[in-house]
């Protein structure tokens, strides 16, 4: 079974910024400077896609 594709967000509303997973790469959007985030920080739920608002699994919001 293929491993689901996982991304990393900026979690700025107006900031677009978003990359394929990859626990090598910076941590900070390149754009505005904020911590990325790649899961839920209420249920660790891994980000799904590039554009993800608010997590699958608890509904929790993404973008401040």
């Amino acid at each position: 079974m293929a491993e689901e594709q996982r991304w990393s967000i900026c979690p700025v509303e107006d900031c677009e910024f978003a990359q394929e997973f990859d626990p090598n790469a910076a941590a900070f959007c390149p754009d505005c400077g904020m911590e990325l985030i790649s899961e839920c920080p209420s249920c660790k739920s891994p980000v799904r896609l590039e554009n993800q608002v608010n997590c699958n699994e608890c509904g929790h919001p993404f973008k401040e």
